[in-house]
């Protein structure tokens, strides 16, 4: 079993870009996704799901990712209010290993983030109403379904996890990355 040390660095795999945003009388456009784009990542991923997640101000979602028999990347992107994200490459054979990634993400100037098969994401939301949108390459699988305790993450936070609202499902996910990575068969 590889050792698990979180340290601060960019993470293999992992794609952001700034959302670009179209303005008119009427207000905004954001675009979050092209296809096939090179100011998108030159991604290929085809959406089999698509939601988003409405937060209350200081939750903390995470440190989430969909493992075992159908593992799927995703693309997360802010719609509405400001957050930080947190990307923690659980993937013992990446040479990122442990590596996390923080990004901070605000309307002002909106990114999405592409999350390979394998990185535990999460964000704490920094005002009333943070909305995200997940598309997943994969149809969701509540067994497959996983994450690693916040509390790996916490001295990297800019805030204690006793000061946020986080549920009590992600308090008790485990601290072990191989967990994180289950192999169930169902």
């Amino acid at each position: 079993m590889t050792e698990l040390v979180i340290r601060l660095a960019k993470i293999d795999g992992v794609k952001v870009w700034s959302n670009p945003i179209y303005k008119d009388e009427r207000g905004k456009l954001v675009k979050a996704f092209v296809e096939n784009s090179e100011d998108y990542g030159d991604l290929s991923f085809r959406t089999f799901e698509h939601f988003f997640t409405i937060s209350k101000l200081n939750v903390f979602r995470g440190l989430h990712l969909q493992s075992g028999i159908h593992p799927s990347s995703k693309i997360v992107s802010l719609a509405a209010g400001s957050a930080t994200d947190f990307l923690l490459d659980l993937r013992s054979d990446s040479q990122t290993f442990g590596h996390l990634q923080i990004e901070k993400i605000g309307l002002e100037e909106p990114k999405s983030v592409f999350i390979p098969v394998g990185v535990a994401h999460g964000y704490i939301s920094h005002s009333e109403g943070t909305v995200f949108s997940y598309r997943y390459e994969s149809l969701f699988c509540s067994q497959c379904d996983s994450g690693i305790n916040p509390i790996l993450i916490e001295p990297f936070m800019e805030v204690s996890l006793s000061k946020l609202i986080v549920s009590e499902r992600d308090q008790k996910l485990s601290v072990n990355s191989q967990d994180a990575n289950h192999v169930k068969g169902h």
